[in-house]
């Protein structure tokens, strides 16, 4: 058995917001609603309480639109371009169903649209209608039956612009490239408020969701500064005076966090938070810049899917009180999609169990915890595991910000503020088991020979996690070994860099910032040693630049044409190593991050938890962990492409892929998503995993022994003290004496 270290590492995180310009997910038919008399949020949220009524769409998509009208939730599935029989030729297969909020399905109405007319939005429109917007301004409009009503397009000078359309009390209001047009519910043109082009041949404001709230009418619109950017804004629609006024951006009105990315009529009532894991549902009541809360995820049974799904869990909204999330396979030949309906359930009054905990950043996102939570929630009915997630109260932009957010709550959990289980690897729980945080989970989880790389030497368990990738730096098998000291590093040929083109910072950080407990405990932070990796790092490595103006980063084809001897990369899957291995054009072999006495070979884990000292049902923690160790949740870690901790569920995998033909329907089923691929032809080629690459793939795997553990503090000295040498003209010895001299005070106060 070996030991599994802790090490610290920092990683500069940039919050991208991705929005695509061309997509929908939900929108909600507010037709019967009264916006003169618009109220955001639900005021007794807290103590409403949601289950699950899983749908079964007999049809496979790439995407799910919806609205609501009374009772009825009404979903339109959009497919791949597809041979149709009804209309005798290719078209996008599009299929309306109407369901109950019983998860039953009432109606189901194949819809044929025109040549290359793609469903980016719809709406009602009356009654007896709804409608459907493409690119260009092209619409059609279907009864509630299937059939076509009308078919036309809307007065708008750009062919390719996306157009969103919303209902409103007197009709539709539509947004498209060059226009926000109002029409009334027999399409007639009421008014319209042209939209200018701005410098850059692109429109001023693009409209990606249009809405009436309050008898006033607004759209979220990017609006572009320059050619390679743009800001996303609320702004307010005055039909009147004929123009757009910008008001508030997203992030600004729900502590920071953007909402999902939902288009259409409703884009004001979304999920907040969702892309970086918030806890609430809000609705956005633009003209007194607020979100308030509709509901709490945690009072959610939500139902994960049944088939392996790469989609993020976002949750879009029907109704104030009526949600769901579509569970699409486009990649699997299943012939389904399903929409778990997430409906209040007054016989469902989670408020009388009792909670247990799990917080960290990012816990909402875990996709693997959320589903074992769902299934231990539903076995049971005295507990319920609650997901409390940091980022939706702390700011995590900058190593700077990220660090102050952990010293915060290192003051909260001493003052008696922990939950009953931590989650992330944002914390080093050794040292919370050290010094009493933390229990020891081996009288609790047993023996069982999963837990075995998880045990420290001295027999203590303070952390466990369900599975994980490793990495590092990779070189050729004839050059380097598993093992090497970067003070006496492989002699290189005169021209080649030996880290390509890395920071000289990341290179320093990763010599010694990695691991710097054992380091130090070790006697092996010395003044020589941080000397000898400056040096290293300032020769081998360039001047930072974290803006990445004009920065070219290494690839992994650098190691084979020899212009870099060394690549930072990660492995999951098998074709991960196979990618790397014909990047390479050879064998390569897992150095890990060379440091002073050997190298660290890295461990980025998934689902890392750990049991509070002060929690009140270790018991119940403990119950629920190890539901996460069973062979059917460390399968579907592992289809998932990560690696699982149980080894013979890695192996079961192997196997598959080594033979697919003698596997189990069942095997291939789950692990058929992990074949290799070759894409180096015109046409990727499925690859069968040979037994040599099955050893090296399972000797890297099992390579891993320093688990990473985020310390944004040791990453802002050594980005700091680094830096100098190249923005203050400092020496090598004078950066290796300042970074020591702090390094050493550092490791006094935390080791």
């Amino acid at each position: 058995m070996k030991e599994i270290k802790v090490l610290s590492v920092a990683v500069v995180l940039a919050m991208l917001f991705t929005l695509a310009s061309c997509s929908k997910e939900n929108t909600d038919g507010t037709d019967t609603q009264d916006n003169r008399e618009f109220t955001a949020g639900n005021t007794d949220y807290e103590n409403t309480y949601y289950s699950t009524k899983m749908i079964t769409l007999p049809v496979r998509s790439i995407g799910v639109s919806s609205f609501a009208i009374g009772d009825k939730a009404y979903f339109v599935t959009t497919g791949s371009w597809e041979y149709n029989e009804k209309a005798g030729k290719e078209t996008s297969l599009n299929t309306l169903f109407v369901c109950d909020y019983d998860g039953q399905i009432e109606e189901q109405h194949e819809l044929i649209v025109p040549d290359d007319f793609y469903v980016r939005d719809l709406c009602p429109l009356d009654d007896d209608s709804f409608i459907t917007v493409s690119e260009g301004g092209r619409y059609v409009v279907f009864d509630f039956d299937g059939n076509v009503v009308k078919t036309d397009r809307f007065d708008t000078a750009l062919p390719d612009c996306a157009v969103c359309v919303g209902k409103t009390s007197e009709g539709i209001i539509v947004g498209m490239g060059d226009k926000v047009a109002r029409y009334d519910n027999g399409l007639n043109l009421i008014d319209e408020i042209p939209i200018e082009m701005g410098p850059y041949d692109l429109p001023e404001y693009s409209a990606q969701g249009v809405f009436e709230q309050g008898g006033k009418y607004y759209c979220y619109a990017y609006v572009q500064p320059d050619a390679n950017s743009s800001v996303d804004y609320y702004c307010a629609l005055d039909f009147e005076t004929g123009t757009i006024e910008q008001l508030i951006r997203p992030w600004e009105i729900a502590n920071g966090f953007m909402p999902d990315m939902v288009y259409g009529a409703d884009y004001h009532r979304s999920t907040m938070g969702e892309q970086h894991g918030g806890n609430n549902i809000v609705e956005i009541d633009v003209a007194n810049e607020k979100a308030e809360v509709l509901a709490n995820k945690s009072n959610m049974l939500i139902c994960p899917p049944t088939y392996d799904n790469d989609d993020e869990p976002f949750i879009s909204v029907l109704d104030k009180t009526h949600y769901y999330i579509p569970y699409t396979y486009p990649g699997k030949d299943l012939g389904v999609t399903e929409i778990a309906l997430i409906v209040p359930d007054e016989t469902l009054d989670l408020g009388r169990r009792t909670p247990v905990t799990v917080q960290g950043a990012g816990v909402m996102n875990d996709k693997t915890l959320q589903n074992a939570a769902y299934y231990y929630n539903v076995s049971q009915d005295d507990y319920l595991i609650k997901f409390d997630d940091l980022s939706s109260r702390y700011t995590f932009s900058t190593p700077e910000s990220m660090n102050m957010t952990k010293l915060q709550l290192m003051a909260n959990y001493t003052s008696g503020e922990a939950p009953d289980i931590f989650y992330g690897n944002f914390f080093d729980y050794n040292y919370f088991g050290e010094n009493g945080m933390a229990l020891d989970l081996k009288p609790y989880l047993g023996n069982d020979h999963i837990y075995d790389d998880m045990v420290r030497a001295d027999g203590k368990m303070y952390q466990v996690y369900t599975g994980y990738t490793v990495g590092g730096y990779f070189g050729l098998d004839d050059v380097y070994d598993i093992n090497c000291d970067i003070t006496s590093m492989p002699d290189i040929p005169e021209g080649q860099k030996r880290f390509g083109n890395s920071f000289s910072p990341d290179i320093v950080f990763n010599a010694l910032g990695r691991d710097l407990c054992t380091l130090y405990r070790a006697g092996n932070l010395t003044h020589d040693n941080v000397l000898s990796v400056v040096r290293e790092a300032i020769e081998e490595g360039c001047e930072p630049d974290y803006e990445y103006t004009n920065y070219v980063p290494p690839m992994p084809t650098d190691v084979r044409d020899g212009s870099a001897s060394l690549f930072n990369y990660n492995i999951s899957s098998p074709e991960s190593y196979y990618s790397l291995m014909s990047e390479f054009g050879g064998t390569p072999v897992f150095v890990g991050y060379p440091s002073a006495g050997g190298s660290v070979h890295m461990i980025a884990p998934q689902s890392l938890m750990a049991v509070s000292s002060s929690t009140e049902h270790a018991d119940v923690c403990c119950d629920f962990i190890s539901s996460l160790m069973t062979p059917d949740s460390q399968r579907r870690i592992c289809s998932s492409g990560m690696i699982p901790v149980d080894h013979d569920v890695l192996l079961e995998m192997i196997d598959t892929l080594k033979d697919p033909d003698h596997a189990s329907d069942e095997n291939k089923a789950l692990y058929g998503r992990l074949t290799i691929h070759d894409y180096s032809a015109d046409k990727a080629r499925e690859i069968r995993l040979t037994d040599e690459m099955a050893s090296r793939y399972l000797e890297i795997a099992d390579q891993g022994d320093t688990i990473e553990v985020y310390d944004w503090g040791l990453w802002v000295i050594t980005r700091d003290e680094v830096s100098t040498y190249y923005t203050q003209g400092k020496s090598i010895e004078e950066v290796a004496d300042a970074l020591y001299s702090r390094y050493l005070v550092y490791a006094k106060e935390n080791y």
